[in-house]
């Protein structure tokens, strides 16, 4: 038992800190797991190709875009605010695809469920370094305390 205080003390983990990493796996696994199989649901449910192609633009477009309010965001309401608020705007995109079974559906999803990863980025980044202390065995871990 003491050895594992001694690791998880080296690696700065912390209860909250793990749990959070261990929510941010499996979502991200799970967006990225059902996205490959997104353009033949599209195809299933009647669109065309040229849908299945906005799509994949969509999803690279709101991407890049989402990206700054998602810092912005996080910097002026927390960390913690700010995941929780990606997090029901992602789950809103989810049941918003769920109810509604229709290719119209996913693409107006994807506003939503799509922006949790380009959104929660900086939050991602910057919450597990938040309980590291700067100076840690001798070395300093700039890039981890100053995101």
């Amino acid at each position: 038992m003491n050895r594992l205080r001694n690791i998880s003390e080296f690696l700065a983990l912390r209860r909250n800190t793990s749990l959070l990493l261990v929510a941010l796996v499996l979502a991200g696994t799970g967006e990225k797991l059902w996205l490959g199989f997104a353009p033949k649901y599209i195809e299933t449910l009647g669109g065309t190709v040229l849908i299945i192609g906005l799509f994949d633009a969509l999803q690279t477009f709101l991407g890049a875009i989402y990206a700054y309010p998602g810092g912005w965001l996080t910097d002026h309401w927390g960390q913690r605010k700010s995941l929780l608020l990606f997090s029901v705007i992602s789950v809103a995109g989810y049941i918003l695809v769920l109810l509604w079974h229709h290719w119209l559906a996913l693409l107006l999803g994807s506003f939503l469920f799509l922006a949790w990863s380009a959104l929660c980025c900086r939050c991602r980044r910057r919450f597990p370094s938040s309980p590291l202390r700067c100076k840690a065995a001798g070395i300093r871990w700039a890039s981890a305390c100053n995101p």
